[in-house]
């Protein structure tokens, strides 16, 4: 699971953060 570039990952974590707290 090492093959997610960083941006995907940053990426998604931030639409979670949006979800949890939309700013």
């Amino acid at each position: 699971m090492k093959k997610t570039p960083k941006i995907h990952v940053m990426r998604h974590k931030l639409q979670l953060d949006i979800e949890v707290d939309p700013a």
